[in-house]
């Protein structure tokens, strides 16, 4: 059942990260975070799905132009390599998405 609950939220990432920005993250990671859902795990299975629906953004963005080719021009800005550029991204999306289902448990424990 994780592993469910876990792709739709990566779908709902992705798609709402596509509707609107990376706020999505913070939306989705929040639905999860609130104790309307069972499991205990709220704020890894977010993580884990905010990193998940941005890997397919990147792997469709990747077909469609050249993405490579722009981590690698990025990377020396930050003195990276161009695989960290993408490792950092999909590191923002599970901390942003991971971050706010956590602080959504928290305050939905003190009401």
């Amino acid at each position: 059942m994780t592993g469910v609950r876990i792709a739709v939220l990566a779908a709902l990432c992705a798609v709402g990260t596509v509707v609107l920005g990376w706020w999505a993250l913070l939306v989705v990671g929040m639905l999860r975070g609130m104790p309307l859902l069972p499991g205990r795990g709220t704020a890894p299975e977010a993580a884990a799905a905010g990193a998940l629906g941005w890997l397919v953004l990147l792997a469709w963005s990747a077909m469609s132009g050249p993405v490579g080719r722009l981590a690698g021009d990025v990377g020396p800005i930050f003195h990276l390599p161009a695989w960290a550029v993408f490792a950092v991204t999909l590191g923002f999306a599970a901390v942003a998405a991971g971050a706010a289902a956590a602080l959504a448990r928290q305050v939905a424990r003190r009401d």
